[in-house]
């Protein structure tokens, strides 16, 4: 990949979210409730002025993933006004959101062609909070209807556990009833528990056919496939920085954040930030190591690229990764 070829951003607007999920990277013991890496990096966001430069920047994009590792996208200061933005610029939008932050009326101005939003829901009204802890069961749906009604394109993405693996076929029924277009079963891989306030234990769920096979398996049996080399696709992280991918992104921030450890600094030895730097001077340094990153794939020395594009398996994430309904 070439800076010249760049169409596709995964870009993580904020670090700020509403919920508290047990097993997300957000989510620890220091006060707020927050993780050490979130505690020490502060609070960042992507402003609508920053999306602008990296449009500007990159005049081939055509599709811009808002989620990112730590935050919910809806709760981005400038949210609206970035998705709009983008809108006017042709840019296709896809955003992930637990649904809960903001209320219906502003939904109904999300609900743009161009513009698809995963709601992830997962359960019921009984089961839902256990996990997305914080959130309104029912704030999400009106939310989520608001958007539907206004002529949004929305899938309902469920991930299962223990406790709510039993009413996924009562949450797709109503997704289908309420016209979502999509209803996702994500395998789950999600099992610590990093949340006081946690009612339950979060476990797998029993349905073997419904866990990530990453869950119990961090190694790679295969050449690596750099997902997204290959999707000519690149990470912008909250606070301006950028990496190849999410993944990249949660061990660098884990190391950077934590004062851990750093065995594979010198996979990233040079200032990564495009509030300092061009885009292109950061992404052909990038390409500069293109010889280092290969020698490390093939030696399988680094975990997060052998676990994340080293197994079919590990990328084979969703039950059924399109169900239209």
């Amino acid at each position: 990949m070439y800076y010249s070829d760049i169409e596709n951003l995964h870009v993580e607007l904020t670090n700020r979210c509403n919920a508290g999920c047990p097993s997300c990277d957000r989510t620890g013991n220091f006060p707020g409730s927050v993780s050490e890496t979130v505690f020490n990096s502060g609070i960042h966001d992507l402003s609508l002025s920053d999306m602008k430069n990296i449009c500007e920047q990159l005049p081939k994009l055509k599709w811009i993933h808002m989620c990112g590792n730590l935050g919910d996208p809806a709760v981005s200061p400038e949210f609206k006004e970035i998705v709009h933005y983008l809108n006017s610029k042709n840019i296709y939008c896809t955003i992930s959101t637990n649904g809960a932050p903001r209320k219906p009326e502003y939904w109904k101005e999300i609900a743009l062609k161009g513009v698809s939003v995963a709601f992830h829901i997962d359960g019921d009204e009984d089961t839902n909070h256990l996990y997305r802890i914080g959130t309104d069961y029912y704030k999400i749906i009106d939310n989520a209807k608001a958007f539907i009604k206004a002529g949004g394109y929305a899938r309902w993405v469920f991930i299962p556990f223990k406790h709510n693996e039993h009413v996924i076929e009562k949450c797709k029924n109503l997704a289908k009833h309420l016209g979502f277009k999509e209803f996702n079963v994500k395998k789950s891989y999600r099992v610590s528990n990093l949340n006081s306030k946690a009612k339950i234990k979060i476990e797998l769920p029993k349905n073997e056919n419904l866990i990530n096979f990453g869950a119990t398996n961090n190694k790679g049996d295969k050449c690596i496939s750099c997902k997204v080399s290959n999707n000519n696709e690149i990470y912008f992280s909250c606070n301006g920085e950028i990496y190849p991918c999410c993944w990249w992104a949660g061990y660098f921030w884990s190391k950077k954040f934590s004062n851990k450890e750093n065995k594979f600094s010198y996979l990233l030895d040079f200032e990564n930030n495009f509030k300092k730097r061009d885009i292109k001077d950061i992404v052909n340094d990038y390409i500069k190591k293109t010889d280092v990153y290969k020698l490390v794939w093939d030696l399988k020395k680094f975990s997060v690229c052998n676990k994340k594009c080293g197994n079919d398996k590990q990328k084979d994430r969703y039950v059924e990764s399109r169900r239209n309904l």
